[in-house]
């Protein structure tokens, strides 16, 4: 009986702890992507070249990466890499034609999973076909 009472409670605890371990507010998480925006413009801290208050803002509240790398130059394949996670090679998109399929699980849909509200808006192009641009 003792032991019966004791693999109970672990199934219970392992079911129902994690519920109780998790912190109540998470993190936000925007991500503001621009292509062909060229980094003087705002993003080095000391340049004036051009004032843009609104990207301003979020630079000083957020992270910016002044030393980042893309895993490819065309756009199409950049794009499926950067929302699957995953190298060129592993979403075989070579070229602008063909990009991931509109099955494909993004790190979005793993946000999703895991409880986050998500929203993608804009120009994303990470699927084969023709632009997508979303707007709500």
């Amino acid at each position: 009986m003792e032991k019966m009472f004791w693999v109970s409670f672990i199934f219970f605890f392992l079911y129902f702890g994690q519920s109780f371990c998790q912190n109540v507010s998470r993190p936000n998480i925007v991500m503001v992507m621009s292509d062909a925006f060229d980094g003087r413009l705002s993003f080095d801290p000391g340049s004036k070249v051009v004032e843009l208050p609104y990207i301003n803002y979020l630079r000083q509240l957020g992270s910016t990466f002044l030393n980042a790398y893309t895993n490819s130059p065309i756009c199409c394949p950049s794009r499926a890499a950067m929302w699957s996670g995953q190298f060129v090679h592993l979403t075989q998109s070579w070229n602008n034609y063909k990009c991931l399929e509109t099955n494909a699980t993004t790190w979005m849909d793993l946000l999703e999973k895991n409880g986050y509200l998500t929203k993608m808006m804009g120009k994303l192009d990470f699927t084969s076909g023709s632009h997508s641009v979303r707007y709500c």
